[in-house]
């Protein structure tokens, strides 16, 4: 059954976690004067949704209510384990919690993200409540598609996920690498209750493909669900190392010089 993404049906989750690995803290790292997590915060705010959670663990999110700049936000928190491996086992851990249809999940560390960009891209129809949705762009330059710390997506027939990589894909046979047809991963995922669902109860099957890329996603294709590719206009990239902060905002600085706002 063909259905519309509704904002009204939609919660926006927010997930993150201070104590992180590659980043440390990278939450509340500064990004042109406001934290990663802030940001993201006022991008979900920004689809007016049905709803607006963050989810971390509860020593995490005591930290973070305590901060002057996270009062009195439109947003309820949600605490979720500090076992959670991901974004989206947080997502899955605390969805039941709503009576919403629909869940996006907006990244922490992409702060050049644009909501409009991702609502644009859920305006046209999606199939059914066990499908989701995640999103790409074009890469903005070289250094962006030769850095692993860039997923790469792969999409068929149908705008369906067939995989990701770290290292670009897809390759001619003669190892030569074709720019063009290199698509990024941005990392906003949307989920239809259902999807969510089949997540929760497949959570103790291991996944060897997301072990070795360290690419969540890949555990949904090797569950066999079904996983749609929106594409979007986007010029950042992923935040994964303090040294991409300020590289990011240089980008970002030079394109609003050039006269480019969205």
């Amino acid at each position: 059954m063909t259905e519309v993404w509704s904002w009204h049906e939609t919660v926006v989750v927010v997930p993150f976690r201070l104590d992180s690995r590659r980043f440390p803290r990278k939450a509340l790292a500064p990004f042109q004067g406001k934290s990663l997590l802030r940001i993201a915060i006022d991008h979900a705010v920004q689809f007016r949704p049905a709803g607006v959670v963050v989810t971390a663990p509860s020593a995490d999110l005591k930290e973070v209510v305590g901060r002057e700049d996270f009062r009195s936000l439109p947003v309820e928190w949600v605490p979720s384990a500090s076992t959670c491996g991901n974004a989206t086992e947080r997502v899955v851990q605390i969805f039941d919690r709503f009576d919403a249809e629909r869940f996006l999940s907006i990244p922490i560390d992409e702060p050049a993200l644009n909501p409009r960009e991702i609502s644009h891209a859920l305006e046209g129809p999606i199939l059914g409540p066990d499908v989701a949705g995640t999103f790409w762009c074009d890469f903005f330059e070289p250094a962006d598609w030769q850095s692993p710390l860039s997923a790469k997506v792969v999409v068929g027939p149908g705008e369906r996920l067939l995989y990701l990589s770290r290292t670009p894909i897809p390759v001619m046979k003669d190892g030569s690498v074709p720019p063009d047809a290199l698509r990024k991963n941005v990392g906003a995922f949307a989920f239809g209750r259902g999807f969510l669902e089949r997540l929760r109860n497949a959570v103790l099957i291991p996944s060897q493909l997301d072990k070795l890329e360290g690419l969540e996603q890949l555990r949904w294709i090797e569950l066999g669900l079904d996983v749609r590719c929106f594409k979007v206009q986007h010029i950042g990239f992923g935040i994964d190392t303090e040294e991409q902060i300020r590289a990011l905002e240089r980008r970002l600085e030079c394109w609003q010089a050039q006269g480019n706002f969205g």
